[in-house]
């Protein structure tokens, strides 16, 4: 019983492997993208912020105009 749930648990973050990288080929599109992506992962890592704080900070960076995209 106990080899059924290491399957389950390896299935488990396969499918999350999945989801972030299908995430991250829709989501990451410019160099503002990758800012957030890099300023986030330092948060996260080496001040142990919230995750709830890093939401709320992250979507005040959908404010900073976009750098190196190209406008019609």
């Amino acid at each position: 019983m106990k080899y059924a749930f290491g399957v389950i648990r390896v299935c488990v973050v396969a499918l999350i492997i999945n989801t972030v990288a299908d995430m991250w080929r829709k989501g990451v599109k410019n160099v503002r993208d990758y800012i957030v992506f890099v300023v986030v992962m330092a948060l996260l890592f080496a001040f142990d912020l919230s995750a709830i704080l890093i939401v709320l900070l992250a979507s005040g960076a959908s404010f900073i105009p976009n750098i190196g995209s190209k406008k019609p």
